[in-house]
């Protein structure tokens, strides 16, 4: 009888002392780990530029996407070094959404092409190249030809 009380005895003090010791183990295991919440960037910006064929001028497309506003664009020249940055032309998308293609620049590098689209419809927009104070040439592109709809 006493061997059984000492085995008893053992048993009962290694199940206290092991569930003792291994119970903040086990309320972490019962524990929620805290909810991860992906918060959306409120501001991105998108850049696309083109160089000229000299090299010597780049046309930069700017698209600034703004949570829950239309996005801007941006339409700045600068030389092909990064100097003499001039912003050509801005508008949002409302007005569509605007684009640029591998031969955006005119061959003199006086004019850049910029791709339009609005509603279905892909027009183009010819900006002058060194100027700030641009009024876009606003030209129609379809299977028929390309139409000026703008003085």
């Amino acid at each position: 009888m006493r061997y059984f009380l000492a085995i008893l005895l053992i048993f009962g003090i290694t199940y206290f002392v092991t569930r003792s010791y291994l119970r903040p183990y086990n309320n972490q295991a019962q524990s929620v780990p805290p909810a991860v919440v992906a918060v959306p960037p409120r501001e991105a910006i998108n850049i696309n530029s083109v160089y000229s064929p000299d090299g010597k001028m780049k046309v930069e497309l700017q698209a600034k996407n703004v949570v829950d506003k239309p996005t801007v664009y941006s339409i700045f020249t600068e030389t092909g070094d990064g100097q003499d940055k001039k912003l050509l032309y801005a508008t949002n998308s409302a007005d569509g959404n605007f684009s640029l293609s591998d031969n955006s620049w005119s061959p003199d590098d006086a004019y850049v092409f910029l791709l339009h689209k609005y509603d279905g419809i892909v027009d183009g927009l010819v900006l002058k190249a060194n100027s700030a104070d641009n009024d876009p040439r606003q030209f129609v592109v379809s299977k028929e030809g390309i139409s000026n709809i703008t003085g």
